[in-house]
């Protein structure tokens, strides 16, 4: 009879990535559990390229924190046409 062996992935993620003209919320102590979640803003005169002056990221599987980008000036929005 064959023996099968199952394993446990437990991923954590490490410091969450730090963006241009703008900063984490709260940030918790390191490492978190997959799923935690943690909010950016931006500085003043700044949002986000897609969008909003808040953009939440999160821990993912493997211990991966989700994309995100810098916080860019409204001015470059404006001549961009964003």
């Amino acid at each position: 009879m064959k023996k099968h062996c199952t394993y446990l992935l437990f991923a954590v993620c490490g410091e969450s990535p730090t963006i241009a003209n703008g900063a984490a919320i709260d940030l918790p102590e390191f490492p978190v559990d997959v799923d935690y979640e943690i909010t950016y803003s931006c500085d003043e005169g700044y949002r986000f390229k897609e969008g909003g002056f808040n953009k939440t990221i999160k821990c993912e599987a493997f211990g991966v924190w989700s994309s995100i980008t810098n916080c860019v000036g409204e001015y470059f929005l404006i001549r961009e046409g964003i």
